[in-house]
């Protein structure tokens, strides 16, 4: 019987905070980052799912954090974009 392959897989939480005080938060399942270029996953990867349509001409911060993966080392790790 062929093996399978499954594609794995991180829970990153997303925090988006707007200058009017305005506050979203939610998780996203994204490819797991190649861990000899985590800091152009954030940007290519995880970049795309900040905001949430919220105050287009507003100041924002968004914050992403790693809270599930099967690599211990990869839990825990964010990134934040102010």
């Amino acid at each position: 019987m062929p093996q399978t392959m499954t594609k794995q897989t991180v829970i990153v939480h997303i925090e988006n905070d707007y200058e009017d005080k305005y506050h979203s938060e939610f998780d996203v399942e994204l490819a797991v980052p190649d861990s000899a270029d985590i800091e152009q996953w954030w940007e290519d990867v995880v970049w795309p799912h900040t905001g949430d349509g919220h105050g287009e001409n507003l100041n924002a911060c968004y914050t992403a954090t790693i809270t599930s993966a099967d690599d211990l080392e990869l839990r825990g790790q964010s990134f934040e974009w102010c």
